[in-house]
C-alpha cells in the first residue's frame, strides 16, 4: 500500500513539474496564416486587411515578416502563459519604427495586436492593428 501511494505521488509531482516547465506558449509550430487589420490614428479610413504566411515556432513565437533592408531588432520578448508580448525597433534610412505587440495562442488559433509608431521620415504615424492566425499546416508545404 505504501509503494502504491508513493509511485502515485511520484507520478503526480513529475506531471505537475513538466507542466510547470513547459516552455513556450500552447501553439502548434508550424506554417500559420496571419490576417492584419490596420488602424491608421487620427484616421477614420479603414483599410483592408493583409495577410502573410509564415512559419512560427515555439523559439520564435512572433509574427514578423523578414525585411533585408531594414535593420529590425527585438528589444524584448516575454510569455506569460499562452500570451507572448514583445518590443521591436526597425530603422530604414531614417526612419525609425518601433512596434509592440501582444498575443494569445490557444493551440492552432491566435488573436492580439500591434502598435507601432513611425518617426524620423516624412511623416510621423501611429498605427494600431489587431492580427489573428491559425494554423495551416508543417513549414516548407
Amino acid at each position: 500500500m505504501e509503494r502504491t501511494a508513493a509511485a502515485f505521488i511520484f507520478v503526480v509531482g513529475a506531471a505537475f513539474l513538466l507542466t510547470a516547465c513547459q516552455m513556450g506558449p500552447d501553439m502548434k509550430e508550424g506554417k500559420w496564416e496571419i490576417n492584419t487589420e490596420m488602424g491608421l490614428k487620427g484616421i477614420p479610413i479603414k483599410l483592408p486587411a493583409m495577410a502573410s504566411t509564415l512559419c512560427l515556432t515555439q523559439k520564435n513565437p512572433i509574427p514578423q515578416e523578414q525585411h533585408p533592408e531594414r535593420d529590425c531588432v527585438v528589444t524584448e520578448k516575454k510569455t506569460n502563459d499562452d500570451t507572448v508580448t514583445w518590443k521591436m525597433v526597425c530603422k530604414d534610412n531614417g526612419t525609425e519604427v518601433i512596434s509592440e505587440g501582444m498575443i494569445t495562442y490557444s493551440g492552432v488559433l491566435f488573436s492580439g495586436k500591434i502598435d507601432t509608431t513611425i518617426s524620423g521620415g516624412p511623416m510621423a504615424m501611429t498605427a494600431s492593428n489587431t492580427i489573428t492566425g491559425k494554423y495551416l499546416g508543417p513549414c516548407g508545404q
